[in-house]
């Protein structure tokens, strides 16, 4: 079909040349630049390369030719425009690799072989796959309702029997324990464990004020033995202040435990009495000067200025350690003996007496 279509182009446009041709045979015969035009037209057809730039332009120049080869053209612009488009339209089939040929085929695709007896699997029991499903789903959601309400009866029971859930948020940037007074102590006695708490901070502070003023006493000649001793006292300190006396007082506070708050007594008389005598500092049971007391402090002040200073400082923190734990524990008796534990406390030692004889 292409190629009748081209050839028949090809037909239209050479009967309207050969017609223009021999309308202007006899001006073509007088013109005396006809054999040089001639010779320049089928120079520009025939004999420029075809892959050229100016390729696409050559009817352009053909045109133009033909128009400048009448001395008389007699052609108005409709003819000459017709002209110019048949001459192109015979360009294109001249150089055919401007156009794909017509006579190009894709290639078949391949036939692809039915079988007739061949069988496709439906599954039939997709019902029952579903119900069986349905079952597993509703027997998981009952599990899990079980659960939940197993969960339930522990958490009711720990909230009935007292015990409490201690997740750790204190210090903020590195929880280690739990504290939360605000939330979990009642509102009278929240002052008392305030400054219970700021006894805590205090002997934190003391015994690490502790080594610097040992430190200072190493550097300037009094041995590494005292330094050792000093980071023993803050190892061993703070993590038992808090295990062996804050935190009894504080569950004793949350939950009115007349044995928590006698544990407590016990613990703090104890670490009042190690401020006290850490204030006093004697040569009697520590060496030297591996505590920071008065006593150190006037003995290194002849010699060593600076350290006597250091010493007195650290004198300063253990005396006022010493007086604020002498009000939280006073405080702590008065209303532990006004809310009547201490006769709670003298029953349940009495009871346990008679059933450690029997």
């Amino acid at each position: 079909m292409g190629s009748r279509k081209g050839h028949g182009r090809l037909r239209r446009t050479s009967s309207w040349c050969s017609l223009i041709l021999k309308l202007d045979t006899y001006d073509w015969k007088l013109s005396c630049n006809v054999a040089v035009d001639w010779d320049f037209f089928m120079f520009l057809v025939l004999g420029l390369p075809q892959n050229t730039a100016n390729t696409r332009y050559r009817p352009l120049w053909i045109f133009y030719l033909l128009l400048s080869a009448s001395p008389k053209p007699h052609l108005d612009i409709v003819w000459q425009v017709y002209l110019f488009l048949h001459i192109y339209g015979c360009y294109e089939l001249v150089n055919p690799g401007s156009v794909p040929p017509a006579t190009s085929r894709l290639s078949p695709l391949p036939h692809e072989r039915f079988d007739r007896g061949a069988t496709i699997d439906i599954p039939l029991d997709s019902g029952k796959d579903l119900k069986a499903k349905e079952k597993e789903l509703h027997a998981k959601e009952a599990e899990l309702k079980r659960r939940e309400q197993e969960l339930k009866r522990k958490e009711e029971a720990i909230a009935r029997a007292g015990i409490v859930i201690e997740d750790k948020n204190w210090p903020p940037f590195l929880p280690i324990i739990h504290h939360d007074i605000g939330n979990e102590i009642p509102i009278h006695l929240q002052k008392i464990q305030y400054v219970a708490f700021t006894t805590f901070l205090g002997l934190f502070v003391c015994l690490s004020w502790n080594i610097v003023a040992v430190t200072t006493a190493w550097i300037k000649g009094e041995g590494p033995t005292i330094w050792f001793l000093a980071i023993i006292y803050f190892i061993s300190g703070v993590p038992g202040g808090y295990v062996m006396w804050y935190r009894p007082l504080y569950r004793a506070m949350r939950t009115d435990s007349a044995l928590k708050f006698g544990w407590f007594f016990l613990a703090y008389l104890f670490h009042i009495g190690f401020c006290i005598f850490a204030a006093v500092a004697p040569p009697i049971v520590f060496k030297g000067k591996s505590l920071a007391g008065i006593l150190p402090a006037i003995d290194l002040m002849g010699n060593h200025a600076l350290v006597g200073i250091f010493y007195f400082i650290g004198f300063g923190f253990f005396c006022v350690e010493s007086l604020l734990s002498v009000w939280v524990i006073q405080q702590v008796y008065m209303y532990f003996r006004g809310s009547g534990k201490a006769a709670e406390i003298k029953r349940e030692a009495a009871t346990r007496t008679m059933m450690a004889a029997l």
